[in-house]
C-alpha cells in the first residue's frame, strides 16, 4: 500500500531499465510493462521469485512506527542472497552496514533511489557480492544456535 511504499517504488521504476514485481492483495496486472502486481503468491513461488530477482527494495515512507522496526523483507532478501535497497531508518541503515548486503536511501528521494536502483542493475559483481554478505550474515548470525543461547539465558533469568 501507500505507506508502504507502493507509490514511491513504482515512480522509481521510471527510467530505469527493469521491472518491479509487487505480490500481495492486488489483482494480477501489468502497468507499462515495468510494474507487475501478481496477487498473493505461495511460499514456493516466493521463493521462486527470489530466485529470479537483481535486487530487493523495502522502501517504506519516513513514518515514526517504521524507524525502530524490524523488516523481514530484508532479511527475506539476505537469506535468497539478494542484494536490497532500503528506507535509511536509523536501525535498517546499522543492518545495512553490518551485513554489507544494502544500500540505504531517503525515501523522499526518488533521483537517489532511481540511481541507486540502476546501480545495482548495471554492476552485477557488485549486486552479487552484495547478495552473497546477505546470505553469509543470515547464517552467521541470525540462526537457532545463536538464539538458542539467547532464549535459554532467558530462561535461566527468570
Amino acid at each position: 500500500n501507500e505507506i508502504r511504499g507502493e507509490k514511491i517504488m513504482i515512480e522509481a521504476m521510471k527510467d530505469v531499465d527493469g521491472v518491479l514485481i509487487l505480490a500481495g492483495d492486488h489483482e494480477a496486472m501489468e502497468i507499462e510493462g515495468r510494474i507487475r502486481y501478481i496477487g498473493q503468491i505461495s511460499r514456493k513461488e516466493v521463493n521462486e521469485l527470489y530466485g529470479n530477482a537483481i535486487v530487493g527494495l523495502c522502501i517504506l515512507k519516513p513514518i515514526e512506527n517504521y524507524y525502530y522496526s524490524q523488516p523481514i523483507k530484508v532479511y527475506e532478501y539476505m537469506a535468497a542472497g539478494i542484494p536490497y535497497i532500503c528506507s535509511d531508518f536509523p536501525g535498517w541503515r546499522k543492518l545495512a552496514e553490518e551485513s554489507s548486503a544494502g544500500i540505504c536511501v531517503d525515501p523522499e528521494n526518488m533521483i537517489e533511489i532511481r540511481k541507486t536502483i540502476k546501480s545495482l542493475l548495471n554492476d552485477r559483481s557488485c549486486a552479487q557480492e552484495m547478495g552473497r554478505n546477505g546470505r553469509k550474515y543470515i547464517m552467521s548470525k541470525c540462526n537457532w544456535t545463536n538464539e538458542e543461547k539467547k532464549l535459554t539465558d532467558l530462561y535461566k533469568s527468570i
